[in-house]
């Protein structure tokens, strides 16, 4: 029986250590450049803008460090990709932390739910 243990925790320990690199990875693919030319109502200062009020948001809600560089980086892959407004903007970056909660807040129970976020939009 202890022996079926050691393999079971040194194959959960590979397939971990498998997922990291392959996260890590796909995370440096995944890096975005200077999108601003496909938004006309957005530069660098309104970036910096929103992510100190996402970062306001964050530490106001004892959010885990994860969720923050997650919407983050959910939000400047969006931007990459599609055209905002200015108003959509802040919408769109709360929506990200809100995709970025569901997924590194799960053992949170104190976590935000969707109304609170619906509330910061309005």
């Amino acid at each position: 029986m202890a022996a079926g243990w050691v393999i079971w925790r040194r194959r959960t320990k590979t397939v971990a250590d498998e997922l990291e690199y392959h996260k890590t990875n796909l995370e440096c693919e995944m890096i975005v450049g200077d999108y601003f030319h496909l938004q006309p109502e957005l530069n660098a200062r309104r970036r910096e803008e929103l992510v100190n009020w996402l970062l306001t948001i964050h530490s106001g809600w004892k959010l885990a460090e994860d969720t923050l560089y997650m919407s983050i980086n959910i939000l400047d892959r969006f931007l990459s990709l599609e055209t905002v407004t200015l108003h959509d903007f802040y919408c769109g970056g709360i929506i990200a932390m809100l995709i970025a909660a569901k997924y590194a807040e799960c053992q949170n129970i104190g976590a935000p739910n969707i109304s609170e976020y619906v509330n910061i939009c309005h």
